[in-house]
């Protein structure tokens, strides 16, 4: 708890020292201000529309891509003011933009320390069409099957498992390779082709139907 307390202040209090320490500039470039403040909006409008998204399985194209959107949108933030010293609390959207640049930088601070520590730890495949990944991040997070995401031009549909009630659970580090067919286009079948451990003896291949929800 005090680990997670930490990385949650670190951020926005290197941030505050380091803003600081540079002192109040009153006469700041007008151009880059505005060119970093345009940016850093844009890429809030496109988080939230990201997320929007994803509530109706139109996900961003790419693994921890919206991570990284995340982490770009908390950078532009940071320049933004880092470039305007100028008092905070001249308005209420200053104010307002203020506090929302530090919790992003609050939260920026665990993602982090997620995203570098083990990259690619939930990413059990992928290829030009398709990528398995097990998008359960928490702590209490249950044992199951990875998740199946479908790639398109610029967004990639998310397929869950069916009929994984009562499979063994194991990791990635268990399967030699997978194998995927689409029999259509709301139902793709995967073989997963397993390696048999002496501790838990896995079946050599296990069949798994995901389907898309409607």
């Amino acid at each position: 708890m005090e680990i997670f307390a930490l990385l949650l202040l670190s951020g926005p209090a290197l941030f505050l020292i380091t803003r600081a320490a540079l002192g109040q500039n009153n006469h700041p470039k007008p151009g880059w201000l505005k060119f970093f403040l345009s940016i850093h909006i844009i890429m809030i409008i496109l988080y939230v529309i990201v997320l929007v998204a994803s509530e109706h399985n139109y996900y961003l194209r790419g693994y921890r891509s919206t991570s990284i959107l995340f982490l770009l949108m908390t950078l532009t933030g940071v320049i933004f003011w880092l470039l305007d010293r100028r008092e905070v609390f001249g308005s209420y959207f200053r104010t307002a933009l203020f506090v929302v640049s530090l919790i992003f930088m609050a939260c920026s601070g665990i993602l982090v320390v997620e995203v570098t520590h083990d990259y690619d730890k939930q990413l059990f495949y992928e290829d030009e069409k398709y990528r398995m990944e097990n998008t359960d991040r928490g702590i209490m997070a249950t044992c199951h099957l990875p998740d199946l995401f479908v790639k398109h031009f610029l967004y990639e549909r998310k397929y869950t498992a069916v009929n994984e009630v009562g499979v063994a659970c194991f990791g990635k580090e268990d399967v030699k390779k997978f194998r995927m067919q689409q029999t259509s286009e709301h139902e793709v079948v995967v073989n997963y082709y397993l390696l048999n451990t002496e501790i838990d003896p896995l079946p050599e291949m296990l069949t798994i139907v995901y389907k898309k929800p409607k």
